[in-house]
This record gives structure tokens, C-alpha cells and sequence, in this order.
């Protein structure tokens, strides 16, 4: 579902096509797109973390990225699933999970910060608090450890039924990154 759509969108902007068209046209599935992925990816500078870590309310995860020498671009897409809030509410989000991203020199890149101004990140602001989908992509990004924490500031509503508290799973991808530990 939604984690492999993250996927997608970042994997068709790092090679130019649009996701929406080649996931409709090209898989039959989640499973097939599932294998298709991890077949596509496998020796890349992408990595994935597909739903494998849940955060419960407060809870961070931080994850290194390690950024080879001489790219010139990053990406970092971040999604959640949450169910829609009600109609008559002034904000359709349940959840609240956050993606903010460190350079190894310091500076730190919120969600979505200046995206509705450009095709690129810009550095400071505040953290997203309203979209689901939220990215980091920046021009020719320093070489390093960059530092990517993903973090639960707000859960109403459980959406990992696989446990019994009230907990949220995100989908993760980061590229280029010659490891995501």
C-alpha cells in the first residue's frame, strides 16, 4: 500500500519517470510490486525500510545515512499511513509523525520545508505537522553521515494492528546512501 507508493515516488523522481503511471501499468499487486522492488533496488543507492520499525506517541527513531562523494542530489521520503479525520474537523490528520534530516555539518531540513516554493529543500523551519508524505531533497548533498529521525509527536488512533497499543508504522526511502543503519 502506502509504503510501497513511497517507494515508487521516490524511485521514479531519482530516474525520471512518473511512479503513478509505471505502479498502475507495470505491477498487478502489492506482493509482485513488493518483489519487483527489491529486485529494482537491490545494489542501488536507494534503501527502503518498509514498515519494519513502529514508534509509539513521543518515540524517535534516528536513523545514519552515509552519503558518498560526489552526488548530486538527496532524497528522503517519509510516509505514513492515518486513517482521514472527520469531515467537520480543522484538521483531517490523526496522527502526527515527523521527518527531519541532519546534515553532517549540522544543518537541519524539516519535511517539506520550501517545497511548495521549489524543487528543493531549504534548510530550518519548523516540522511538518499536517502531510503524510513528507520529503527532503536537496542539491549536490555533502559527503557523510547524515542523521534521518522520524518521530511520533502526536497518536490518537492505532495503525499497526499487529500489536496492542497505539502505535504507528512509516515507510522510509533514502538515496543516495551507500548504507541506512
Amino acid at each position: 500500500g502506502a509504503q510501497i507508493w513511497t517507494a515508487e515516488v521516490s524511485r521514479g523522481s531519482i530516474l525520471g519517470y512518473d511512479p503513478k503511471t509505471y505502479v498502475e501499468t507495470s505491477f498487478f499487486g502489492e506482493e509482485d510490486t513488493r518483489s519487483n522492488l527489491v529486485r529494482l533496488l537491490s545494489g542501488t543507492l536507494t534503501k527502503v525500510i518498509n514498515e519494519t520499525d513502529v514508534l509509539t506517541e513521543f518515540q524517535s527513531k534516528t536513523w545514519t545515512m552515509v552519503v558518498p562523494a560526489g552526488q548530486t542530489e538527496l532524497k528522503v521520503t517519509m510516509v505514513y499511513t492515518d486513517r482521514a479525520g472527520t469531515t467537520s474537523a480543522t484538521q483531517h490528520r490523526i496522527n502526527d509523525v515527523t521527518l527531519k534530516v541532519v546534515s553532517p555539518g549540522g544543518t537541519i531540513y524539516w519535511g517539506n520545508n520550501g517545497l511548495l516554493a521549489g524543487n528543493y529543500s531549504t534548510a530550518g523551519g519548523s516540522p511538518n505537522t499536517k502531510d503524510t508524505v513528507q520529503n527532503v531533497f536537496l542539491q549536490n548533498p555533502q559527503a557523510g553521515n547524515w542523521t534521518i529521525t522520524i518521530s511520533a509527536h502526536d497518536l490518537n488512533q492505532d495503525e499497526h494492528s499487529e500489536t496492542p497499543r497505539v502505535d504507528q508504522d512509516y515507510a522510509l526511502v533514502a538515496y543516495p546512501a551507500t548504507s541506512l543503519n
